[in-house]
């Protein structure tokens, strides 16, 4: 065997490896009990949509379908220029998955995440782009989830240079936002299609 060969063959069973013992966000069903370790995880709400949930910035914890996530800093980037994962529950007694939300500051991940979502869903029932940001957004009936997605180019980094930012909504169908008397009985998907698709 040729050494190109036998490094091909490592990099695969390290990529298996890795993959092990991650968990699929896209195979997590709508109002099941989740059934990962949540102790590395912190219990915490998202601070966009009031949802409870389930935070950490160590992404290597999961993956969607064959694309392992990773834990990620923007080099150079300031404080808050990190990826993030909150899992949402219908609650913390029940722990019934409803769905997630994914800040990916990896442009590599976010590339492999359209795609992927892409070949899945097809062409999004919704979709705007300019110069600076792309929203799409997916109806999955079948599976009773809204797939949202927004990449943009975000802040600037200390030496003045912009980056993408990818944030994924994947949530059940008619969840409400909470925790804001402004917006009660609104759905993310209300708040998602005034922000993105109401020009």
């Amino acid at each position: 065997m040729s050494k190109m060969k036998f490094l091909s063959l490592l990099l695969g069973l390290f990529m298996m490896a890795s993959c092990k013992g991650q968990t699929d966000l896209y195979k997590l069903k709508v109002d099941e009990k989740i059934s990962f370790d949540t102790s590395k995880l912190e219990k915490n709400s998202d601070p966009v949509y009031g949802l409870k949930g389930y935070r950490t910035d160590d992404l290597s914890l999961f993956k969607i379908e064959n694309i392992s996530l990773q834990k990620y800093e923007i080099p150079n980037g300031n404080a808050g220029d990190y990826s993030e994962l909150y899992v949402f529950v219908n609650s913390y007694e029940e722990n019934k998955f409803i769905g997630f939300y994914l800040n990916s500051v990896n442009e590599e991940e976010q590339g492999k995440i359209l795609e992927f979502l892409k070949r899945a869903y097809k062409e999004p029932k919704f979709s705007s782009n300019d110069a600076s940001s792309i929203s799409m957004a997916w109806f999955d009936d079948n599976e009773n989830k809204w797939i949202l997605l927004e990449q943009n180019n975000h802040g600037l980094l200390r030496n003045g240079k912009s980056f993408k930012a990818m944030d994924i909504i994947v949530v059940k169908q008619g969840t409400k936002i909470e925790g804001d008397e402004r917006l009660k009985g609104a759905t993310i998907w209300d708040m998602f299609k005034f922000t993105h698709f109401s020009k």
